[in-house]
């Protein structure tokens, strides 16, 4: 959560919904952050709270001051497509429990941790239920943006919507945040992996005895190479996660955030 005293706003920061690029550039008008000294007794473990990603329901009680903000300000979230994000929250999840790289991750290994993760969640499938540090990244998205069934915020966006926020930022704070983002040279956020499990064990194999010649290639070879071995992550693994014992948790699990999303695009006339 980025809170800006000067500014007055409020952003809350829904993990994988494009929030680092936001907080990276908000970041310089933060004001105040969240104490970490609170027994929060929705957790089983308080020392491994991801005190960034707090849902509003532990903000408001345990938070009152900085609760009160987000209601005086104007406040904002960004969604994304809860399909979408479910992928993207699994291959933050492999990214953190595996010594692997998620393309050297072979698809039955990737499986059982696809499986090991909604067995997880739906032990824990109660309304409110704030996740460990770990699982921090599937915490469902109306979990952010609504309390006692009222949306709070004065803004719900997008993940599409970057440019908009940006401008918006802009204009809140007088700075051009746009030419700072564009300035970074900030490339689309696409996680890619081998094309297919031979390609993997190829290269793997061959990196060693390769390595010398990686400093003579030219850039555009190399890029030509990288385009032909790797594709988008979701290409490679788009059946499993398209599965329909994924397809089906994900309506059941995240049906509130299904319609928010729905509802959001609909007001966009999108």
């Amino acid at each position: 959560m980025i809170i800006s005293n000067r500014h007055k706003f409020v952003f809350v920061h829904i993990p994988k919904c494009a929030g680092s690029t936001v907080r990276e550039l908000t970041t310089q008008f933060q004001d105040e952050e969240l104490p970490a000294d609170k027994n929060i007794k929705y957790s089983e473990n308080q020392d491994s709270l991801a005190y960034k990603h707090l849902p509003l329901l532990v903000v408001r009680d345990y938070f009152p001051s900085q609760y009160n903000k987000i209601l005086d300000y104007w406040s904002f979230a960004i969604i994304r497509n809860p399909y979408d994000r479910f992928a993207s929250s699994l291959s933050q999840r492999l990214k953190l429990i595996s010594s692997k790289p998620l393309q050297n991750i072979d698809s039955n290994s990737i499986n059982n941790h696809i499986h090991d993760t909604i067995d997880y969640l739906l032990r824990r499938s109660e309304p409110n239920c704030l996740l460990q540090r770990e699982y921090i990244h599937f915490q469902r998205q109306i979990d952010y943006i609504v309390i006692d069934g009222q949306i709070i915020h004065n803004k719900i966006f997008c993940i599409s919507e970057i440019e908009q926020i940006l401008e918006k930022l802009s204009e809140i704070t007088g700075e051009n945040l746009s030419k700072n983002y564009y300035d970074k040279t900030h490339k689309k956020n696409v996680s890619v992996v081998y094309r297919n499990d031979f390609f993997r064990k190829t290269l793997d194999y061959t990196k060693p005895a390769t390595r010398p010649l990686r400093r003579i290639i030219p850039t555009t070879m190399k890029e030509y190479f990288r385009s032909f071995v790797y594709v988008p992550r979701d290409n490679r693994y788009h059946k499993i996660f398209t599965d329909d014992y994924i397809t089906n948790f994900i309506e059941y699990y995240y049906s509130d955030d299904l319609k928010l999303w729905d509802d959001v695009n609909s007001s966009y006339g999108t």
